[in-house]
């Protein structure tokens, strides 16, 4: 079973080296003081994906990016989510797993109901095999 081994490979991968505009404010629970923008490391789930003869897990990770720019345009959040799309792709070494395949399934840029915040989502998949 996959314990916290996924997460802490896609954590790596965006704090090493630091995000430019974002920096080292990458969260799985974001301090409530935390200003924008940030990201955050959201909703996974974790599907079976192995057979009679070998494990395996297929896994979605929402990474919600958070910005309230000044112009309110959604330009922020868009260049942040650029800058982390190849690093979710580029996620090959998890403790213990080989990674057979590592993609990007959904991106999506919002306006917040708030009126202010911009929500970028990147849905990325990982599937794992025991190594």
């Amino acid at each position: 079973m996959i314990g916290p081994e996924l997460q802490k490979a896609i954590y790596a991968a965006l704090t090493t080296p630091e995000l430019p505009i974002v920096g080292a404010k990458v969260f799985d629970t974001v301090p409530s003081d935390t200003a924008a923008p940030y990201i955050h490391i959201g909703s996974s789930q974790m599907l079976d994906d192995g057979t009679d003869c070998a494990d395996g897990w297929e896994v979605f990770t929402d990474i919600d990016i958070w910005s309230e720019p000044d112009m309110g345009s959604k330009l922020e959040v868009m260049t942040i989510g650029a800058a982390v799309v190849p690093r979710l792709l580029a996620v090959t070494n998890v403790d213990g797993f080989t990674v057979v395949i590592s993609s990007i399934e959904n991106v999506r840029y919002l306006d917040d109901p708030d009126g202010v915040s911009k929500h970028g989502i990147i849905s990325v998949r990982h599937v794992l095999e025991p190594a």
